[in-house]
């Protein structure tokens, strides 16, 4: 009587050990998102935050004091120049240029502006900032945000970890697009776009389209009487 027993006890024991072993061979198939190279599922950067391992703390990249003028309106995040170039200088290094300066003196208005749109005839009104060779410059679409460093300290916490740019990123009640009635969305922000403002302590977010990369721009000095087409501004960007 014992070995039917026997023999039925060694093929449940067959079973089970199968069926573990399928369900082991599906969970090691089954793709690990915290490693599959996609910021996705809640993460704050790519395969980290959320429900990944914490993100290593990295510093943003900074320029402090970047002053732009009418006479230099051309800026790269990319390192190119550490300081911003005028028209001549900015065209040898076309491919780099990611920020650009407008200051419509008939308007006594100061923004930036996509150098894909600056390149086109969609520039009309001001035919002296279209820039046609900034076609070959990186698309940028810029964002306007609720932001404000001196009361929340969100620039510096950005600046000492760039996660934080994401993070702002993933809010949009914090950075959302802006819009124009006669560009395309997200091309520009102050100038005479007047959904947006421009002055001082604000603070402009912006994505080069060609790498993803996300930054933040800080007005530190806005155009005044005295300096009537002068910013001054503080920018980070994503390494």
């Amino acid at each position: 009587m014992k070995t039917p027993v026997l023999k039925l006890t060694a093929v449940i024991f067959l079973i089970t050990v199968t069926i573990i072993a399928c369900n082991k061979k599906d969970d090691d198939n089954t793709p690990n998102l915290c490693t599959d190279g996609i910021q996705n599922q809640g993460e704050t950067g790519i395969d980290c935050g959320g429900p990944c391992a914490p993100c290593p703390v990295i510093a943003a990249k900074s320029f402090s004091n970047v002053t732009f003028t009418y006479q230099k309106m051309f800026f790269s995040t990319a390192g190119s120049s550490t300081t911003v170039l005028d028209s001549n200088q900015a065209k040898l290094v076309a491919s780099t240029i990611d920020l650009t300066y407008t200051w419509d003196n008939g308007y006594d208005a100061a923004g930036f502006l996509d150098p894909i749109t600056r390149s086109s005839s969609l520039y009309y009104w001001s035919p002296m900032f279209q820039t046609t060779w900034t076609n070959v410059s990186k698309e940028v679409i810029w964002y306007q945000t609720t932001l404000l460093n001196y009361l929340d300290g969100s620039f510096t916490a950005a600046k000492n970890d760039q996660s934080k740019i994401g993070q702002y990123f993933a809010d949009t009640t914090t950075v959302s697009i802006t819009t124009h009635t006669v560009w395309p969305t997200g091309t520009c922000v102050g100038g005479r776009n007047t959904t947006t403002g421009f002055s001082d302590y604000q603070i402009f977010a912006f994505k080069r389209v060609a790498d993803g990369k996300r930054g933040l721009v800080e007005i530190v000095s806005a155009p005044t009487p005295v300096n009537y087409s002068r910013t001054i501004v503080n920018i980070i960007v994503e390494n």
